[in-house]
């Protein structure tokens, strides 16, 4: 029975160097946390940012085609202008209702 005993402590404490290993893992865990929590809420900032980004971007690209198509407008106007007072020149006025086309089926 003496075997046996020996063979029931030397489980034991394997087991219960397990269990410390085990607990001091949690303990290296619970150290770094801050830094892994802070690392997932950067990488959601970064993700963010990105679509901000993005979203900067296509409000850049609509600015511009609203500008072009201010101008193309502008410059109906003037056509327009032109033809109501000389009266004539009526090819400009042709020209521009193709830019006025061309500017809004883009």
């Amino acid at each position: 029975m003496d075997k046996f005993q020996d063979w029931v402590v030397y489980g034991l404490a394997i087991c219960g160097g397990i269990a410390i290993f085990v607990s001091g893992l949690k303990g290296v865990e619970f150290l770094l946390s801050p830094f892994t929590a802070t690392k997932a809420r950067l990488m959601e900032h970064e993700e963010m940012l990105r679509k901000d980004k993005q979203r900067l971007d296509d409000m850049e690209k609509w600015q511009d085609e609203m500008q072009e198509q201010v101008a193309c407008i502008g410059l109906a106007m003037a056509e327009l202008m032109n033809h109501i007072i000389t009266g004539n020149d009526t090819d400009k006025l042709k020209e521009q209702q193709e830019n006025l086309l061309k500017t809004f089926i883009k």
